[in-house]
């Protein structure tokens, strides 16, 4: 992870805890959410990218460079998939817990 990468996650992690989940505007709540995930699966790419490109220079010094670069991409293509699904899991959650929430302020 490069050195810029922690600051713009605790930027990430500090926007989630200020959300503003209103049910009052569920919508505009959900749109938030959205843009939030969205920002945040960005930001992963864009770092999982760098190390791709970082650990694929690793390649060039090697005795099977081809070999080298595809057992490199299928790893980080499995790492990314992994890290992507988890964190859709945390706002498919977050968006759960606001709908009952929501749920519950109307009993």
């Amino acid at each position: 992870m490069g050195a810029w990468a922690l600051p713009l996650l605790l930027v990430g992690f500090w926007g989630i805890a200020q959300l503003d989940l209103d049910c009052a505007h569920k919508s505009r709540s959900r749109a938030q959410l959205d843009r939030i995930r969205l920002a945040e699966i960005e930001t992963a790419e864009d770092n999982a990218q760098a190390a791709l490109r970082e650990a694929l220079g690793g390649c060039l010094a090697g005795a099977e460079p081809d070999r080298c670069r595809q057992e490199t991409r299928q790893r980080f293509s499995a790492a990314w998939t992994t890290q992507k699904t988890q964190i859709e899991e945390k706002y498919r959650r977050l968006q759960e817990e606001f709908e009952v929430r929501c749920r519950a302020s109307l009993t």
